[in-house]
């Protein structure tokens, strides 16, 4: 007959220790498995801390690690607002010479806002929920024709992309503002040269 191991006990012995866990040894094989069930229960254990222990060492990176990814999500969005103003105000440029002339310009605004400041010739779009400082706060830097301010806030942070103009900017043939909402989609804007005036509108 083949010898029981320690481990082939355990096995054949389990369902007479889950009747009699209060007994030490096994009238069955004549084996005791307490040491057996001791070192199974202290796998268990080590194998519980050390997910805890990996579960705190994730988290402490996350803290380090999450708000330089934040940043850099920020500072491409920021980016991308600067490059639509350019585009805008190289369209601008072009039909500014030419009375009647027109163009079109994709605008994508994933956040933030664009407002159009008919009163005062300027193009903006304002980003209010940074998680960080994009330039020095209260100083006014420039990339090209635009202008940009970062403001520290509490808990959030600003910046706000200007484009001042010489020429007379309306919107639908107004001297009105108008603000433009980020959207999934984008915009078409309609520019064109009436003269007088730098028309600009929202067109299909």
């Amino acid at each position: 007959m083949k010898k029981l191991t320690n481990m082939d006990n355990s096995v054949t012995c389990m369902t007479y220790f889950q009747n009699y866990p209060d007994r030490k040894f096994c009238t069955k094989c004549q084996t005791s498995h307490r040491i057996f069930y001791n070192k199974n229960a202290q796998v268990w254990i080590e194998t519980v801390l050390y997910t805890i222990i990996g579960l705190a060492i994730i988290g402490i990176l996350l803290a380090f690690v999450m708000p330089k990814i934040n940043q850099t999500k920020d500072n491409l969005v920021v980016e991308q607002s600067i490059d639509a103003l350019k585009i805008i105000d190289k369209k601008i440029k072009e039909i500014s010479s030419e009375t009647g002339s027109r163009g079109k310009v994709d605008l994508k605004l994933k956040r933030g806002y664009l407002y159009i400041d008919s009163i005062n010739d300027e193009i903006n779009i304002t980003i209010e929920d940074l998680s960080a400082l994009y330039s020095e706060s209260g100083i006014s830097i420039q990339d090209g024709n635009v202008n940009i301010t970062s403001q520290e806030g509490q808990k959030r942070n600003s910046i706000f992309l200007t484009v001042f103009y010489a020429e007379n900017i309306t919107y639908n043939g107004k001297d009105e503002n108008k603000k433009i909402n980020s959207a999934a989609l984008p915009y078409v804007l309609v520019i064109e040269n009436k003269g007088s005036n730098i028309d600009i509108s929202i067109g299909g």
